[in-house]
């Protein structure tokens, strides 16, 4: 595990609500801060991980829990994901997009995003940030 990296509290906040996987917009509600606030701590964090690409939010947290700055408990849940759709999860967790997972994966982004709706069914959730913490939680992806 990662040294962890000195952060405020508002920030721990913040990163918290990301990886469960607030919007900006949820967050200012929730905090009492403007989107632009939010934004900006957002950025502050991404400039105190130096050593990583942290680009998207899906990617920020996964860095937030292979680090050890968001503890995750177990989850024995099985939502009967295919080989493929934990393939899918898990480039979408190393890469951040769509895109850049279906460039790794040699598929299109619109198989992709078809990957990535079945899985939010069957997990009864449309957001990509909680999709990946939900299976890294569950043990079916990795936070690398």
């Amino acid at each position: 595990m990662a040294e962890l990296i000195e952060l405020s509290t508002r920030q721990r906040q913040i990163l918290d609500m990301v990886v469960l996987g607030a919007s900006n917009e949820e967050i200012g509600d929730v905090l009492y801060l403007s989107v632009d606030t939010v934004k900006t701590h957002l950025r502050q964090l991404r400039e105190k991980i130096k050593d990583v690409e942290v680009n998207e939010r899906v990617q920020l947290a996964v860095w937030a829990v292979r680090t050890g700055h968001y503890r995750l408990q177990p989850c024995e849940r099985d939502w009967h994901l295919t080989a493929k759709e934990v393939a899918v999860l898990q480039a979408v967790a190393d890469y951040g997009t769509n895109v850049s997972a279906a460039d790794v994966l040699y598929l299109s982004p619109l198989t992709v995003k078809s990957h990535l709706a079945r899985i939010a069914r069957k997990m009864g959730t449309g957001r990509r940030v909680c999709m990946v913490v939900r299976a890294i939680q569950a043990g079916q992806v990795k936070a690398r």
